[in-house]
Parts: structure tokens; C-alpha cells; sequence
């Protein structure tokens, strides 16, 4: 469960060169980055498939979800939890981007292409 949190969380460490970007331009530079290593398996049902931009406001994080891990998603993944695991990276590299360039993180998960759960978090949302 831990491996698929730091995982997912990955996808805000690429700090380098995003102070002279727009948040659309920080996005799409942080969805190639990531995107470049998906799809993630975490080998409990769940695989992390694809990184967007919505809007040039939200960077969106897109999960598969299989049976096996549906009760992962549903009784594990939380708002509060994410925040913490942002929060608990070293030097606020786990949220200081998006804080910065006020972009909304958004993790989807869907089962059989159905959404199950979304999770929003504001930039807001890490004071």
C-alpha cells in the first residue's frame, strides 16, 4: 500500500526548471515525465495507467482498479491519507509545486471503466 502511495506521489518530485512556467506548462511537463514509466503496477489489483491535464487546473491521475483491488481503494485511499503522504516527503517536494502554481491533484479509480472513487485536493488543502 505504501509502495503505491510514494509511487503516486512521484509524479510531484520532478521539481527542477517549473519556476518559469505556467501552471498548464508545470502539468503537461510533469505528466511527460511520469508518463514515461506508466503503466505502474503495484501488483494489488490496482495500476496506475496515465497522468492529464485538465484544464491547465488539474493534474490528473488515472488508476485501474481490478476486483483484488477494489477494497484497497475503497477502505485504504483517502484525501486525509494522500495529504499526509504529500505532506511527509522531505523538503515539501511531495506538494510545494503544486501549492506554488495553485494546480489541483485529482487520482481517479475505476473498475471496469466505471469511476469508483475520486479524490480531489485543493492547494489550499496543505495548510
Amino acid at each position: 500500500m505504501r509502495k503505491l502511495l510514494l509511487l503516486s506521489l512521484t509524479i510531484l518530485l520532478f521539481s527542477c526548471g517549473y519556476s518559469e512556467l505556467t501552471r498548464g506548462e508545470t502539468i503537461n511537463k510533469m505528466n511527460r515525465e511520469v508518463n514515461s514509466f506508466l503503466p505502474q503496477d503495484f501488483n494489488n489489483g490496482i495500476v496506475w495507467t496515465k497522468a492529464i491535464n485538465e484544464d491547465n487546473l488539474r493534474s490528473v491521475k488515472i488508476y485501474e482498479v481490478s476486483k483484488k483491488g477494489i477494497s484497497i481503494v475503497e477502505n485504504n485511499i483517502s484525501k486525509t491519507q494522500l495529504i499526509q503522504q504529500l505532506k511527509s516527503v522531505p523538503k515539501k517536494a511531495g506538494y510545494k509545486i503544486s501549492q506554488e502554481k495553485r494546480i489541483i491533484l485529482v487520482f481517479r479509480y475505476f473498475y471496469k471503466n466505471t469511476l469508483i472513487k475520486e479524490i480531489i485536493i485543493n492547494p489550499e488543502d496543505f495548510n
